[in-house]
């Protein structure tokens, strides 16, 4: 089982506006495109939303008509306490310690299929691991990298995936794993490259990313290469 906890907020005038956006993004399309992609795939899913400020008249409304699809409002905090309250309702919840939790931002478009090749990756490499569906092409341009090396992994689909350091605050973890991390998650203002940077220093941990990308953050210049994300972002449903 899939369980994506998809993190949300009233998009109108909050916080976004420094971020540099490809000219066809729409928040509402990476919903649709989520949802589209899922109703693809055999694997179970489940997705929850957590919404950061009141619905309102907000577009998430109209897809909570899927029986998958639940609704959390809480009031706003933004930054680093959103990953105390992600981590909360994990643990609040009932799910097995097998279930595969995907924390997902609302900014980012996927590829049909990604998950099977998800659990065919989790069942070659084991749930020990991290894993996002993100890749960074500053992993393969930015000075500060020059020197990094990956180690190129071959799932049983034949789809490969790398060792990279670092991801954004959308990744892909058992619950099990999780809870075992806890006291890494759980230190205040913890930012997300600080955060993988010390699970692999304090718990060995690895993270994972596929080549091609699976997904991609949609920040101009900053998309997974390799993929028309525009055609992908554009399905109707």
């Amino acid at each position: 089982m899939i369980r994506i906890i998809y993190q949300h907020y009233p998009v109108s005038g909050y916080g976004s506006s420094s971020k540099k956006r490809p000219e066809w993004f729409d928040y509402e399309d990476c919903f649709k495109n989520l949802l589209h992609t899922l109703g693809l795939t055999s694997v179970p899913w489940s997705i929850d939303i957590l919404m950061d400020g009141e619905k309102s008249e907000n577009w998430i409304s109209k897809y909570l008509r899927f029986d998958k699809v639940m609704l959390h409002e809480y009031p706003p905090c933004g930054g680093s306490l959103q990953i105390q309250r992600v981590f909360d309702f994990i643990s609040a919840s009932k799910w097995s310690s097998r279930d595969t939790i995907y924390i997902l931002e609302n900014d980012y478009i996927h590829k049909p299929g990604w998950p099977e090749h998800l659990v065919s990756a989790i069942n070659t490499f084991g749930n020990d691991n991290y894993f996002t569906l993100y890749d960074h092409p500053d992993k393969y341009t930015q000075r500060a990298y020059k020197r990094l090396t990956s180690q190129v992994l071959l799932a049983s689909d034949s789809y490969h995936w790398r060792t990279t350091p670092s991801t954004c605050f959308s990744f892909v973890v058992s619950r099990y794993l999780l809870e075992k991390d806890s006291d890494i998650f759980l230190i205040p203002k913890m930012e997300d490259h600080l955060l993988f940077t010390m699970l692999a220093c304090a718990k060995n941990r690895r993270l994972l990313s596929p080549i091609e990308g699976l997904s991609t953050h949609c920040m101009e210049k900053w998309m997974s290469p390799g993929v028309d994300w525009r055609s992908l972002a554009k399905i109707s449903m």
